[in-house]
């Protein structure tokens, strides 16, 4: 793998992905290290599984010429903040944010949010996507679910147009 990444969905991977040094030296690590993104997807996951209720994992991209540009990642990232509700989540990975909706009762809520956050990254000069996830349907776990989001938004990237979360479609992709 290349030294820096070439896209801002390899940047997600590589930040999500567990730290090398934690696997090669265990008697140092108690624990397995956990990188952010996956601590706040995972409490999401539990809380689900706990209360029987769905969770959606969505990741918010700009295009590469807008995230080379600071200023437009900082005002996404107050825009996003601001379209959220109290229990949502939201964790800056590079210059992408993965926002986690947790206590979701139906998918549609997902798509609602999905939709406000399409909004913002649309809004005047900014060219992003969204992909989401909705925990139990397209993983069971954060690094699924991350993965599944990532491959969402790498769809709507490359033009597949629109899914909803019916489970019986395989992700949800907003362009």
């Amino acid at each position: 793998m290349p030294l820096l990444p070439d896209s801002f969905l390899e940047m997600v991977m590589l930040a999500a992905a567990p730290a090398a040094a934690a696997d090669a030296i265990p008697q140092l690590v108690e624990q397995p290290y956990r990188s952010p993104v996956h601590a706040v997807i995972g409490a999401a996951v539990d809380d689900a599984r706990r209360s029987g209720r769905r969770a959606a994992v969505c990741l918010v991209d700009l295009s590469r010429s807008d995230a080379q540009a600071r200023p437009s990642v900082n005002a996404l990232e107050a825009a996003v903040a601001g379209c959220l509700r109290r229990a949502d989540q939201y964790v800056r990975v590079g210059d992408a944010l993965v926002v986690v909706a947790p206590g979701l009762d139906h998918p549609a809520q997902g798509d609602r949010l999905a939709e406000r956050l399409r909004a913002v990254v649309t809004t005047g000069d900014r060219d992003g996507v969204v992909g989401m996830a909705i925990y139990p349907v397209h993983g069971r776990d954060a690094a699924a679910l991350l993965d599944s989001a990532r491959a969402s938004a790498l769809r709507a990237r490359l033009g597949s147009g629109l899914l909803d979360g019916d489970p019986r479609r395989s992700l949800r992709a907003v362009s």
